[in-house]
């Protein structure tokens, strides 16, 4: 039940190595991470893993540089690398607690939990365990589906740690993880009185309340989330979604206008106005169309908008269309019901029978449409922290 990844307020902590006395050697790596750091703040990973693979061959490293070229390595996504440099180095490089952290990161990052469960309760013994090493000790712990020790570990990290926002996620993904969105929905009301200043925040609590079908104070919550964060796509989405629900698609419609005139490009957000209008005058497809083309161009891999075009040019007995939308939709997540059902759908109309057939078995009925694959999606990912960050 636990998601890939927990918020990233864990997981991607800069490490304050400015802090420590530099210590230079003859191979010149300071101006090496600088520009590995530029690359990396890019999102140039490949050109930054390159850049550090010019100190592979230095032997004069000392064992700070190592660390550093380590974590650097890690934040491109090499994580075997930086294992390998932080065990080659003393374990009080840069302190022991760093060290011991950026370890168990890497562990973490190759999946293997038991391994971060060991060296974290060895700090923890210790009595050496702060926020962020109790951080990835709760989430491993979650890993390995021992949910009580988790919810055990972030219970401390809310107790000892208040000021720090990750104890609150975490703990709501756990919840989510074990399908209490009751008391998801209550902590996140808690995180939002506690960091009335995170957009993330208010996302969690507006995601927890529509998964419980308390629309009203969801769409409140996504409301002062775009006023924290008035740029950022998931709010505006959700607004939307909620007015939608409500079957106030006007509001819905409004909003996403909105959203497009702040500049924001998120196909999502054209997908789901082609929903509204559907629901509002289905026979205006030319207007439906247009916002659903505009998703494709913005996201060619988008499986709801593929699905609802591949459906329009199926009732308009546009088959070769409709088929090539919607095997490709089908392709891009073979699990979306809704692709793979009006795929079939579209086999039949083309006489071709037997693969029509084949995927009828699979999905006997359409039991999940587009948008309720995709915002079931969305809001999963936001309260198990794929989303909000």
């Amino acid at each position: 039940m636990c998601s890939k990844a927990y918020l990233a307020l864990v997981l991607a902590i800069t490490l304050p190595l400015s802090a420590y006395a530099p210590e230079s050697s003859k191979c010149a790596a300071g101006p090496v991470f600088e520009q590995a750091s530029t690359l990396l703040s890019k999102k140039q990973f490949n050109q930054a893993y390159k850049t550090l693979g010019t100190l592979d061959s230095c032997r004069d490293l000392t064992p700070l540089e190592k660390f550093q070229l380590g974590w650097l390595y890690g934040r491109t996504r090499h994580f075997d690398a930086a294992l390998k440099l932080f065990q080659a180095v003393p374990p009080d490089t840069p302190d022991p607690v760093t060290h011991q952290y950026a370890v168990a990161l890497s562990e973490f990052e190759l999946g293997r939990y038991e391994q971060v469960v060991d060296v974290l309760t060895k700090l923890q013994s210790e009595k050496a365990l702060d926020g962020k090493c109790a951080n990835l000790l709760g989430v491993s712990y979650s890993k390995l589906n021992q949910y009580p020790k988790a919810n055990a570990i972030f219970e401390r990290v809310i107790r000892e740690y208040p000021d720090d926002p990750a104890g609150y996620f975490n703990r709501i993904t756990l919840y989510a993880d074990t399908g209490n969105l009751d008391q998801a929905a209550a902590l996140a009301s808690k995180a939002t009185e506690r960091f009335p200043d995170s957009f993330q925040a208010f996302i969690v609590l507006g995601a927890a309340n529509t998964m419980i079908g308390r629309l009203d104070v969801a769409h409140t919550a996504f409301t002062t989330a775009i006023r924290l964060a008035p740029h950022h796509p998931d709010p505006r989405f959700f607004q939307a979604l909620t007015s939608y629900k409500q079957d106030k698609l006007d509001a819905a419609v409004a909003e996403l206008d909105s959203a497009e005139k702040a500049g924001i490009q998120d196909s999502d957000l054209h997908y789901l106005k082609a929903e509204c209008l559907v629901r509002r005058d289905p026979t205006k497809t030319a207007a439906i169309l247009a916002e659903v083309n505009t998703a494709i161009d913005l996201n060619s891999n988008s499986v709801s908008a593929r699905v609802l075009r591949g459906k329009i040019e199926l009732s308009k007995h546009e088959r070769e269309k409709a088929l090539g939308d919607l095997e490709l939709a089908h392709k891009v997540d073979p699990q979306s019901r809704s692709a793979a059902y009006n795929l079939a759908r579209t086999y039949q109309a083309l006489g071709r029978k037997q693969e029509a057939r084949a995927l009828f078995q699979q999905v006997t009925a359409e039991a999940a449409n587009p948008l309720q694959e995709l915002s079931d999606h969305r809001l999963s990912a936001t309260l198990k922290g794929d989303s909000a960050q």
